[in-house]
């Protein structure tokens, strides 16, 4: 029977450890852009109760969609980085902090589509015509309108996003 052992993860050659750089050049960076992305999320909850426009509906969606966009590869980072060592104490702290900020972007978020479901159908059609920008948006668009009896209101959504993280944890304490 051979004696294998598991090496430590400075110990494992570089060729065969993810490149994380081509997503940042360090912690920093990351959190940088987190904290952007964070000031951007502030940026689209100024748009509550203010959808009443195609130029704010286009503004907000465009808004929405960066945000998307940045946390995606923010999250990615910090849960790459995590998962590379789940020993590394910093990497552990870096992933907590990019899902608490998912946490609080989703809140800050949780607006969007009840009021989304509120604009008239006649008045949607309208702001289509008016903004041609919004057509990069029509499917989604439409399936949140097709959501209209699965989408709670503004507040029972914000409710609801905040528990996404305690409703999470039990899975991210069993993961190896």
């Amino acid at each position: 029977m051979t004696n294998t052992r598991l090496l430590a993860r400075d110990e494992v050659p570089t060729e065969l450890t993810w490149d994380l750089t081509l997503l940042y050049p360090s912690d920093d960076a990351m959190r940088a852009d987190l904290d952007d992305t964070l000031l951007l999320a502030d940026k689209l909850s100024g748009f509550a109760g203010h959808l009443n426009g195609a130029k704010e509906l286009l503004a907000a969606l465009n808004t929405h969609k960066q945000i998307e966009t940045d946390l995606e590869k923010e999250y990615v980072y910090a849960f790459l980085r995590r998962d590379s060592d789940t020993t590394d104490a910093t990497a552990n702290a870096l992933f907590g902090t990019a899902a608490k900020a998912a946490t609080t972007i989703a809140t800050k978020e949780a607006f969007l589509e009840p009021e989304i479901l509120a604009i008239d159908e006649g008045a949607l059609d309208g702001y289509f015509k008016q903004e041609p920008g919004l057509e990069e948006f029509r499917y989604e668009l439409e399936q949140i309108r097709l959501q209209r009896g699965h989408v709670l209101t503004t507040s029972e959504e914000k409710l609801l996003s905040r528990l996404n993280r305690s409703l999470d944890s039990a899975d991210e304490i069993y993961t190896p």
